[in-house]
């Protein structure tokens, strides 16, 4: 009999020899360079480097003052500035006089300090949620405006602003150590969430870790001192991530209710957030072009990789980064890659099942496709990993919520072996498994309390013909079962989906080497164990203990038990013995099925070479319609009985040469190609709107696409004259700092 790893192994049944380069092939499957170095630099230094043409852009950096000709930024949020009451003044005053307080300190901060933005509120114009909370935050923001009218500070109240945040306060703000009454300080997004930077072999953590009503429970939800107001918001952040919401509208009213919650005690509260902005060159030769990025990340994301283009050479050339800071995080796929400098190294060579989208909330299937489906149980013949590190049939009347149907785009790993259905579901084992890594633990919660059954449905055959040859290959297909999911489909897909980005072999190898004693996988239990940090590039001491443990399973064709039902001995040597010739070949571990690889390292600079395997399923410019953010515009609201018609503009980039504008124009004026394609999920424009009344209670909300006439037509429920309706249109899937509407309906 066959076993289910044979059936579903990716087969190629033609494959012309791989090609690493050269302008003569009419098919790249990779992103534009041939070639990404990553540079480190000193912050006094990046600027030279960039204006000289030594490097193409600056993750994580402007360099610049006043920026010179042929170089551009693009503009990210950076973090939050928090005030925090300390205990004493948190015992001491009531509520209202912390909200009245935290108003005063609001008036001084100095707005027109550089990179900051006074807005008191957690969910920020770069969140993609921003919209359906807008009203509330102007009117936190008019709130400020009038603080004049409380008490001032007492006179010997003092606030502890060092190091970013000394420079916003106006006058002395800084208190010593244990004599402050409240602190400011910048929180960013590695502090607030810090899984979502964790490799965790490709698999995204948490679904709603871009969500801005979810930063503000990460942000303010310890910091609640009543007992009520906590549990409230702990039972509303439950529903939202159980799904157990019913419509938008109810989605929308609950959300908008836990930042209020959140807000209500003033205990700790945002006075505003940062924009980072970060510097590339536009030379017409030696620039780059199609710089997409991340509305929350910027540069250190994704989508840049997969959408920079080098303007002289777009598919031949070499993309070269500068980057500051400290260098100080593992190189592993579970939980390394963390600083800066590792996070673009990773987002270059790991491939992940979804990638974030940049400019809103949700997700974009990258590496699978899914399907969704209410289920009442899961099927007997399907299978849940257990503390044991065994897959075990699943309990008879086992109930689950939803069905997410992934089929996996596989290809071949750098090590040459091909990708099977035991590389997609060991990380569910490595997930569930008993003693396992207190970070990866934590990370990995969400799918534990989510997950109910695991099922391999079966292959998908998939063609394709190239220079007249045809090349088909199998695609394993995955049903994951959930006891509970969010309500969003994109974030349930994101929740637990089936796939790794490394082999089995290697995820193994990492388990074990953290049983030995060889290293911890992340920061945290290096730090707990008194071990060093599993790094499977820079140790050569480590490197070499692996060796030796990858020879042993090898011999022995070593199988984890979890995954003896889908390998035979004879594959599991293969895979062992394939690991090991790629660490003789390349001197390093880092084997992933990504479209870059890694070639070269140094203290100071890494290279990455394009990884040219015809399996790989993402061509050259498929990210393309992400490279340049496009907004709407309402321009005219008309009321008619029961709709409003919505008229407005939209963008679109213009191209010429290696240069491009963007083109403000009527909704309704027929597409270029390159604007159908980059118009949003399938092309049109939406506008999204929501309806509340005076107390700010939400009586509907959703979007409307586009169908023609050069209007929007948005349904009113009955009985709403006298409300307000905001609206805003969403272009190429930009749902970030939109141009916002607000319309009072007037009696009919």
């Amino acid at each position: 009999m066959k076993t289910l790893t044979a059936v579903c192994i990716l087969t190629l049944l033609a494959v012309p020899a791989r090609v690493r380069a050269g302008h003569e092939l009419p098919y790249y499957p990779s992103f534009y360079p041939h070639e990404i170095r990553l540079e480190a630099a000193d912050a006094a230094d990046l600027g030279d480097a960039l204006r000289a043409g030594r490097i193409h852009a600056t993750p994580g950096e402007n360099p610049f003052g006043d920026l010179p000709t042929d170089t551009a930024t693009v503009a990210s949020w950076g973090g939050y500035v928090v005030l925090t009451f300390g205990p004493g003044v948190i015992q001491s005053t009531a509520p209202a006089d912390r909200c009245a307080l935290a108003g005063q300190i609001a008036r001084r901060v100095d707005r027109t300090a550089a990179g900051f933005v006074l807005h008191p509120y957690p969910v920020t114009p770069y969140h993609g949620d921003y919209f359906y909370h807008y009203d509330l935050a102007q009117e936190a923001l008019r709130a400020v405006a009038v603080a004049s009218a409380t008490p001032p500070l007492p006179p010997a109240f003092r606030i502890k602003a060092t190091g970013a945040t000394a420079r916003l306060m106006i006058g002395p703000p800084t208190a010593a150590e244990g004599t402050w009454q409240a602190a400011i300080e910048v929180i960013g997004l590695d502090t607030l969430v810090p899984e979502t930077g964790l490799p965790l072999a490709g698999r995204p953590a948490p679904p709603w870790g871009k969500e801005g009503w979810f930063h503000a429970f990460r942000l303010l939800a310890d910091y609640v001192s009543d007992p009520r107001v906590h549990r409230q918001a702990v039972e509303i952040y439950q529903r939202l991530t159980a799904g157990l919401v019913a419509t938008d509208q109810e989605r929308v009213g609950l959300e908008r209710r836990l930042v209020s919650l959140l807000r209500s005690g003033c205990d700790r509260l945002v006075l505003g957030y940062t924009v980072r902005r970060e510097a590339f060159t536009t030379d017409f030769t030696n620039g780059i072009e199609n710089v997409g990025y991340d509305a929350q990340t910027g540069l250190s994301s994704a989508i840049f990789l997969r959408t920079a283009k080098l303007k002289d050479f777009p598919w031949n050339g070499v993309l070269r980064l500068g980057i500051t800071g400290a260098r100080i995080a593992a190189w592993n796929p579970l939980a390394g890659f963390t600083d800066t400098y590792g996070r673009l190294l990773w987002n270059a060579v790991g491939d992940p099942a979804l990638l974030p989208a940049p400019y809103r909330s949700g997700w974009l299937a990258n590496r699978v496709t899914w399907a969704i489906h209410g289920v009442d149980h899961v099927p007997s013949d399907a299978l849940m990993p257990g503390r044991n590190g065994r897959m075990q049939p699943v309990a008879a009347g086992t109930r689950a919520a939803v069905r997410v149907t992934y089929t996996l785009r596989p290809s071949l790993f750098h090590d040459e072996s091909t990708m099977t259905v035991a590389d997609a579901i060991y990380p569910y084992i490595i997930a569930f498994e008993a003693g396992s890594d207190q970070t990866v633990a934590a990370a990995t919660a969400p799918v534990r309390a989510a997950l109910a059954g695991i099922r391999v449905a079966g292959i998908e055959r998939i063609t394709k013909q190239l220079w007249g040859v045809d090349l088909a290959w199998q695609a394993p297909i995955v049903e994951v079962y959930l006891r509970q999911a969010p309500s969003d489909p994109e974030q349930a897909a994101a929740l637990a989906p089936a796939w790794s980005a490394v082999p089995w072999p290697l995820l193994v190898l990492m388990e074990e080497a953290a049983r030995h004693g060889i290293g911890a996988i992340s920061q945290g239990d290096a730090a707990a164990r008194g071990i060093t940090w599993l790094d499977l590039v820079r140790d050569r001491r480590t490197s070499e203990r692996l060796l030796r443990l990858v020879e042993a399973y090898a011999a022995q064709g070593y199988r984890p038990e979890g995954l003896k039902t889908f390998v035979t001995s004879s594959e599991a040597r293969d895979r062992w013995s394939a690991l090991r010739t790629f660490y003789v070949t390349h001197q390093h571990w880092l084997v992933t099925n990504g479209p870059y690889q890694l070639t070269s390292w140094s203290d100071n600079s890494v290279t990455l070479t394009v990884f040219r395997d015809l399996s790989y399923p993402l061509t050259v410019g498929i990210y393309d319609r992400y490279a340049v953010p496009h907004r709407g515009y309402v321009t005219k609201v008309e009321r008619q009985p029961g709709r409003l018609e919505v008229t407005a503009d939209v963008e679109r980039v213009a191209r010429f040469a290696r240069s491009f504008e963007i083109v403000r124009e009527p909704l309704g004026k027929p597409p270029s190609p390159e604007q159908a394609l980059s118009a949003g999920h399938d092309g049109k424009p939406q506008c999204q709107y929501v309806v509340v009344t005076a107390d700010g209670r939400v009586l509907a909300a959703g979007r409307v696409e586009y169908a023609n006439g050069g209007t929007f037509t948005v349904q009113i429920p009955d009985g709403i004259a006298r409300f307000r309706i905001i609206l805003a249109i969403v272009v190429a899937e930009n749902e970030t700092t939109p141009e916002v509407t607000t319309v009072a309906l007037p009696q009919s």
